[in-house]
Order: C-alpha cells, then structure tokens, then sequence
C-alpha cells in the first residue's frame, strides 16, 4: 500500500492485526509490579501476532494519548482523582536509582 492511499484512507481505517490480546497482556505484566500503580508499557507484536513485551515508564506521557482519544482517564476520571486526593508527592528518588540501568526494567517483568 502507498503512502497517499493511507493518507487519502485515514488513520481511522488503520487495523492493526491482534490488538485485542494486548491489553489482557499488559494486564497479566502488571500483576507482577503490584508497588507500580500508573505504568505506561510499550509492547509489540511479533511476526506471528504474539504481544511482546518492551519495556515499561514510570513516568508516562499521555500528551498524546489524549489528543488521538480524548481525556486519558476517559469515565473514570472522577474515580482516579478522588484516589489521588490527599496523596502527597514522593520526594525519593528511589525509582530514578532503581531503574537507572534501563535493562532491569525487562528483568523485573520478565520474572
């Protein structure tokens, strides 16, 4: 397929292949980081339309995620606020020191 024939289609016509495993997959990872509450995860799909994983950010942007879809939270919005209210910002730089090396991101949530 052409470059102008998907600008002329959209984006909106885009399918990409096996998408529906991917949030149950990113789900099951996330099992494994019970301490990690918002995490943003990078996952492909493979040749044979498997999930793979990537890695994960703890510090997600969601700039993006809101201009394509909207809101980031969507309906739940009100709910995450209220979750949030009252939480004070850590001051530790913990997680900046524990995941300095990128590589023990794929070792954590590959265990």
């Amino acid at each position: 397929m052409k470059i102008g024939s998907l600008r002329a289609k959209g984006i909106s016509s885009l399918k990409i292949p096996h998408f529906e495993q991917v949030p149950a997959f990113a789900l099951h990872l996330h099992e494994r980081l019970p301490h990690l509450d918002l995490l943003g995860w990078d996952i492909a799909l493979d040749a044979a339309g498997a999930p793979a994983f990537i890695e994960f950010n703890i510090l997600p942007s969601v700039e993006i995620s809101q201009m394509c879809g909207g809101p980031f939270f969507g309906e739940y919005l009100d709910e995450v606020a209220e979750r949030l209210r009252g939480i004070r910002k850590l001051k530790s730089p913990c997680y900046r020191t524990i995941f300095a090396n990128g590589f023990e991101h794929q070792i954590i949530a590959n265990r």
